[in-house]
């Protein structure tokens, strides 16, 4: 993804990447801080995700010259500085009944 938010390329990459719906760019908390999280196992994929999201909001706000190599090159060394979010089952009284309901 690179360029111009309005070009049909980047379009097609966001909805693709999940970053688009209904014509308008939607960006979650989650993706977001992904880029911050401990690999598990080598394995990549929510750092992608992460580079993908920020990569879309630097278009989106007018950054020039943003490409995913570069916006990798910038977060890569954050990875391992956060902690994935703890699970809110154990905070829920009820839990299991949210859970089945």
């Amino acid at each position: 993804m690179e360029g111009d938010l309005n070009s049909r390329e980047t379009h097609r990459q966001l909805i693709h990447t999940g970053l688009m719906a209904d014509g308008a760019p939607m960006f979650h908390y989650e993706s977001l801080a992904a880029v911050q999280y401990p690999l598990v196992n080598g394995d990549t994929t929510e750092f992608d995700r992460g580079v993908e999201a920020w990569t879309a909001l630097m278009i989106l706000i007018g950054v020039r010259n943003t490409t995913k190599e570069r916006v990798a090159e910038c977060l890569r060394p954050r990875v391992g500085s956060y902690h994935r979010p703890d699970s809110q089952a154990s905070l829920l009284d009820n839990y299991d009944e949210i859970r089945d309901a």
